[in-house]
């Protein structure tokens, strides 16, 4: 029998875990008042102090004295909660990973795995991913990307990710714009020779264009066989850039990744402006956020495929989530960052033949951190 009783939750605890240049991964447990310890991840949110600072105070207190119903509640009434002058990226992620922690708990209360919760039906589930080289990759070379994508695709991947615009710095002229995108070019096309054909090759723009060069970019790119142009142009004031790159690039484009609530999409979505939708679980509001997107995009054509170079509370969260998602298309994997990755949960995380496989033996999330974290 389900638990009628509302989450009361009796600790926060946050640990932060030390990764590369990029950042830290932070994470957050729950406790509930019967003990049951449930897992979100806050990372990336561009200020680890801010964003432990909230959790272990004003937003820990919140959460503590609220006996929560349901797990998307937590995001209504914590995004709101935060003090005033706080970023809304750091409270925006604050408030996503307590709200993925509710879900697990949720899902052990009712005694079932989280992505049973949400939809999914097999017993071994498996969520495909693809390889996203960029932060492992040091060597920036051409031959460096090569060589991070030959071993991805030698670890199981056939879909890799880069970022190859290091050259194109934000508020570069636009008129430099398509001279510095050359590099970028060299290094993908020694990747699509490296891996053949075979292998799906994504591209992450990180909005270094304006609309005129990513269709330039997108030309020379589509001769490669690319198969997505993320982030070609900002789109802080909306989805005019995106959608105009969308109707006459070569390439199918994503985007999406910096929009915070579910509804923030709404403007892309009746604008057409984009053929895939990468939603942060860590920054969106969660999972119940990520999949009122899901259901708003249904009928639109276009896919579901979460940003996520994360650490992997937030891998597992997105997996989950996408799990029942019938037009979700491969989650993003960070690839490579650090050996000992798989350790930080028990059990370890389990990648095989590119797709994680959800652990199942326990409810909820299905893993707890382990002593090393």
């Amino acid at each position: 029998m389900v638990d009628p009783r509302p989450l009361g939750i009796r600790d926060v605890r946050v640990t932060r875990r030390a990764v590369n240049h990029r950042g830290d991964w932070v994470f957050l447990e729950l406790t509930d008042s019967d003990g049951r310890r449930g897992l979100g991840e806050a990372s990336h949110s561009g200020d680890d102090e801010a964003v432990v600072r909230l959790l272990a105070g004003a937003v820990g207190e919140q959460v503590r004295g609220t006996a929560w119903a349901e797990p998307p509640e937590a995001w209504r009434v914590l995004d709101g909660a935060t003090p005033p002058g706080t970023p809304r990226r750091v409270s925006a992620t604050a408030a996503s990973a307590v709200e993925q922690a509710l879900w697990d708990l949720a899902a052990q209360r009712e005694g079932v795995g989280l992505a049973a919760l949400l939809g999914a039906s097999a017993e071994r589930v498996t969520v495909p991913l693809y390889a996203n080289i960029n932060r492992a990759t040091v060597d920036r070379s051409p031959d460096g990307f090569a060589a991070s994508a030959t071993q991805a695709v030698r670890d199981g991947f056939r879909i890799i990710k880069l970022a190859p615009f290091d050259e194109v710095a934000y508020g570069t002229p636009a008129a430099a714009h398509r001279r510095l995108a050359e590099p970028g070019i060299a290094r993908v096309a020694a990747v699509r020779e490296a891996v053949g054909a075979a292998v799906r090759v994504l591209v992450d723009c990180h909005w270094r264009f304006d609309v005129a060069s990513a269709l330039e970019v997108a030309d020379a790119l589509g001769r490669l066989d690319v198969g997505w142009l993320e982030d070609p142009v900002p789109y802080e004031d909306g989805p005019a850039d995106v959608a105009a790159v969308r109707r006459s690039a070569s390439l199918p484009i994503a985007t999406g990744e910096r929009l915070i609530g579910a509804v923030a999409f709404d403007p892309f979505l009746a604008a057409d402006a984009a053929d895939y939708y990468l939603p942060d679980i860590k920054h969106i509001g969660g999972i119940g956020e990520l999949l009122e997107l899901a259901r708003a995009s249904r009928d639109s054509g276009a896919r579901i495929t979460p940003h996520n170079p994360s650490g992997p509370i937030s891998t597992l969260a997105s997996a989950c989530a996408l799990a029942g998602v019938a037009h979700a298309a491969p989650l993003e994997f960070a690839w490579g960052e650090v050996a000992w990755r798989p350790a930080v949960l028990t059990p370890p995380e389990l990648v095989e033949d590119g797709a994680l496989v959800l652990p199942v033996d326990w409810p909820g999330l299905g893993a707890r951190l382990s002593r090393i974290t």
